[in-house]
């Protein structure tokens, strides 16, 4: 048994057996990590060959087509379990294959020092992260982790921690009334002016709240 993961719009596994192919689940799937946006990163389809597949992964597989082939109390909330275990089986099978390409964030996934350092940006965006603060968070010299976080992602730390804490702020900005002074504070600025500086410098824009809850003021 093949497995197929159409990563863009489903997830459908196929037999290699006289029967027709078991039926496809459907909809999003969750998975986070560190909220790197991994499912961005994959190609449109994934195939991992029933030679190479992991035991536990084809164990998923059979009580999957079996839970959707006779449905049971409970069995949406099953698959949905099923869906999420099975993906992350697959992105393992996958990195592992070797065939995977080479995308940065996949160096950060695989290396421990690496993913730890962007967790602790991800727990904690606000804090006064410098390159050597995150090397000790993961026990190793500055110089090693600036290194190693260059060659899987292309940017050092501290570009990452600006890129990251900008995009969190477009978000505050977008989706709830904060004002400049308070979403500056949450993404760790303590200057509007150095904020703006950093907003405008990565998004190209001036920061500007649209959230829901702003009003304007009608002219007088």
């Amino acid at each position: 048994m093949d497995l197929r993961l159409k990563t863009r719009i489903r997830y459908a596994y196929t037999a290699r057996e006289s029967r027709p192919p078991a039926p496809t689940t459907q909809g999003p799937a969750s998975l986070s990590v560190a909220s790197i946006p991994v499912l961005a990163l994959l190609p449109d389809v994934i195939h991992i060959r029933a030679s190479a597949a992991d035991p536990d992964l084809a164990d998923t597989v059979r009580l999957l087509g079996r839970e959707l082939a006779r449905p049971r109390a409970a069995t949406a909330v099953l698959l949905d379990r099923l869906v999420d275990i099975l993906l992350i089986q697959v992105l393992r099978a996958w990195l592992d294959s070797g065939t995977s390409p080479d995308i940065s964030w996949w160096g950060v996934l695989r290396d421990p020092l690496l993913y730890q350092a962007v967790t602790r940006i991800h727990e904690d965006p606000a804090r006064d992260w410098t390159t050597a603060s995150l090397a000790r968070e993961a026990a190793v010299s500055a110089s090693t982790l600036n290194r190693r976080f260059l060659a899987a992602t292309g940017e050092t730390p501290g570009a990452y921690l600006t890129r990251w804490r900008m995009t969190l702020a477009a978000k505050h900005l977008r989706d709830t009334d904060a004002t400049l002074e308070a979403v500056a504070e949450k993404v760790g600025y303590t200057s509007v002016y150095a904020f703006s500086r950093a907003f405008r410098r990565e998004r190209h824009l001036p920061p500007e709240p649209t959230g829901c809850c702003q009003t304007t003021v009608p002219a007088a």
